[in-house]
Formats: C-alpha cells, sequence, structure tokens
C-alpha cells in the first residue's frame, strides 16, 4: 500500500535540482566513489545540485563520511520527500522497492557489480544501470529489466580505485615486502547475516571457516612455505566465514568493520595483492583490470546452477582461472601456485578484453557525462 502511494505521490510532485545517493553497506560502493568523484572534481554539479545521503542509520559525526547537512534519514518523513523531489537518485541497490520515477526523475542503479549469479527480473530496479562492456550490456539489461540503451558502458566507478595507489596493508600493519605473494580470498555469501540463503545446500557449502578449521595447520605451512600471506575478506552479509586466523601467522581475517576502522577501502586494498581468490563474486571481472591471477573456490557450483543459475549457460568459459571445488583442491592451489595459474594466463587477459571496455581510471568521469553533461 505505502509503495502505490509513494508511486502515486512521485508522479505528482515536481522535480528539484537534487540529486539522492544511498548505498549498501552504508557509503560505499559504486555510489560513494562516484559521489566523491563529483565533490573532488566536478564542483560545479555541487553547485547546481543539491546532493544529499540518504541512510538508515541516525548521523554520528564521528563514522559519517558526509557533512550533516548532506545527510537524510532514508525511512523519515523528509526522506520520503527529498526522494519525491529528486531529479535523480543514484544508488546501488533498489532505493525503494518497485517505486517507479515520477516525471522529470531518473533512478539510476549503479548496481553492485557485474558478475555471474542471476537476478529475478520482476522487481523494477530503475530506470538505467551500468556495464563494463558490451557483453555485460546485454546481461544487465535482463537482469535489471531495462532496455540495452539504458545500460551505460562506463566502467564501474569503485573500479577507478584499483589504479589508485594506496597503503591499506601499511594501516593494517602489514609489510607487503616480506611477502612473495598476498592472496586475498573474498567469498560470496550463501547464509545472510538475515538467515536468507543464497544456494539450497548453503551451510554444506565450504568456506573459509571450515576450511581454516579442518586444514588450518596445513594451508599456513604452505602459505609459510611459499613466503605467501592469505587475507580472508568475508562478505558483509555472511554468516558462514566468520573465521578465527589469530593462531596462524600467515592468515589474516579482515572483517568490513576492521576495514571502516581504519579507513581502508577494499578495492585500494584489493589493488596492493597478487592473486584473488573467489567464487561467482563480480569482483572476479573487477580483478581481472589487475592482470594478477583469480581462482575460483565452489563446492556448488551445479547446486547453485539449478537453485539460482548463471547469466551464462556456459559459465566455466567464462571463469578466468581454476575452479576448487575441494579442500584438498584449495590446498593443492595453494601448493602449485605458479604452475596452476600459469595455465590461465592466456584465458584472462582474453577474458578482460571482453569484460572489459576501458582499462582506465575514468569510468566515474564517464558516468558523470553520460547522466548530467548528456542528461540522459
Amino acid at each position: 500500500m505505502i509503495k502505490n502511494i509513494v508511486t502515486f505521490l512521485n508522479r505528482l510532485i515536481p522535480k528539484k535540482d537534487m540529486v539522492l545517493f544511498s548505498s549498501f553497506p552504508d557509503f560505499s560502493d559504486n555510489a560513494f566513489v562516484l559521489y566523491e568523484y563529483m565533490r573532488k572534481k566536478r564542483p560545479d554539479l555541487m553547485s547546481r545540485y543539491k546532493v544529499l545521503w540518504a541512510q538508515d542509520p541516525p548521523y554520528d559525526p564521528a563514522i559519517c563520511p558526509v557533512p550533516a547537512s548532506a545527510y537524510v534519514r532514508k525511512n523519515s518523513v523528509r526522506g520520503y520527500w527529498y526522494f519525491l523531489r529528486a531529479r535523480y537518485v543514484i544508488c546501488t541497490h533498489n532505493y525503494f522497492y518497485n517505486v517507479r520515477s515520477g516525471h522529470g526523475q531518473k533512478q539510476i542503479n549503479l548496481w553492485h557489480g557485474n558478475g555471474y549469479k542471476r537476478l529475478a527480473t520482476n522487481t523494477y530496479r530503475g530506470d538505467y544501470t551500468l556495464a563494463t562492456s558490451p557483453l555485460y550490456q546485454k546481461v544487465q539489461a535482463e537482469a535489471v529489466g531495462v532496455r540495452e540503451d539504458h545500460v551505460l558502458v562506463t566502467g564501474l566507478p569503485r573500479n577507478d580505485l584499483l589504479f589508485e595507489e594506496a597503503d591499506s596493508l601499511k594501516r593494517l600493519g602489514i609489510d607487503k615486502s616480506t611477502y612473495r605473494n598476498i592472496i586475498i580470498w573474498l567469498p560470496t555469501y550463501r547464509v545472510a547475516r538475515d538467515g536468507r540463503r543464497d544456494s539450497e545446500n548453503a551451510a554444506e557449502t565450504f568456506g573459509a571457516s571450515d576450511v581454516l578449521g579442518s586444514h588450518g595447520e596445513a594451508i599456513n605451512e604452505i602459505l609459510k612455505k611459499n613466503n605467501t600471506l592469505l587475507l580472508i575478506k568475508p562478505h558483509p552479509m555472511d554468516i558462514l566465514n566468520d573465521v578465527d586466523a589469530e593462531s596462524f601467522d600467515h592468515v589474516r581475517f579482515v572483517p568490513n568493520d576492521v576495514l571502516i576502522e581504519k579507513g581502508i577501502n577494499l578495492y585500494h586494498l584489493m589493488n596492493e595483492t597478487t592473486a584473488l581468490i573467489s567464487d561467482y563474486s563480480s569482483v572476479i571481472v573487477d580483478y581481472l583490470l589487475l592482470d594478477q591471477p583469480i581462482a575460483i573456490v565452489s563446492g556448488d557450483i551445479d547446486v547453485f546452477r539449478d537453485h539460482r543459475g548463471y547469466v551464462f549457460d556456459n559459465l566455466e568459459d567464462y571463469l578466468p582461472g581454476p575452479v576448487i571445488t575441494t579442500r584438498e583442491g584449495f590446498l593443492d592451489y595453494l601448493e602449485n601456485f605458479d604452475d596452476i595459474n600459469a595455465q590461465y594466463e592466456e584465458k584472462r587477459l582474453s577474458l578482460k578484453k571482453d569484460m572489459h571496455t576501458y582499462d582506465d581510471a575514468h569510468s566515474s568521469e564517464r558516468v558523470c557525462h553520460e547522466i548530467f553533461d548528456k542528461g540522459i
């Protein structure tokens, strides 16, 4: 009922020169990188538009990265009013599910990556979205339910950070010069903190916690022998990959709250690593820009195919590294790191060309040009 009322009002209420941002997690991902680009590089847009951030938590000046004058609580009378008045609503997920744009308003769903997992298409997700290449332009059009010409091939703003120098490892107390390789493992969630499952056999899928629980000492010894550090950063929605890595001197657990506390952006951290381990996450596609090895951990690849599905029918053709399906295979990958990755170098470079039209740090610039300069 509320959605219908908001949609009706959104058609009637005239729009002002206002840009309303939102993201999950708060102040993150493509939306926040785009906002920061506008703030630092496009003062003309910041003066032309009233630019606001809408989030649910109450404003806390100690941790909130935007000034109080730019903050509005999303689920409040003021938050709804600004939504109804905004000319542009820019988010990483849906802003208000199934509340469509009013006359003179555009909702741009920057989304949270071009990846492999199929999405339900019965939900309104905005008027425009982004893609990294024509290959993903077709995928995103179907996934988000918009015409292909409403999928802007600009690259993703967050990927600009992959090209920036950073001191993320230093902030974590890690001297990268002491390691030959620094591998980051980014598991996608199977069971969310709210109980929602991303795969029907989610609890049986092996992740960081049970791999370290069953093979932790062996993994640590392999890492030590190969002078390698393994960083494990779980998905913020995940409950299966909370791990205790304190007993392993070559494994570090870096949850989201630690990154926030130390002011570290995940994409800056990835720029300082030499390899990625993930599963079906869109971060795999992003990491291709670094020309570094990638491995895919997937104990439920077929179950996931039947339960939720992938955007590519022949998924394996689009994976840029070895698919690890067992705990023993995980150990083998770490043991034979160089030899296994060498087998996938040509495929990885080929997929990079297919999945990325641009190999630079100017995606935010292109997004701003499409939205504000060309006037979508």
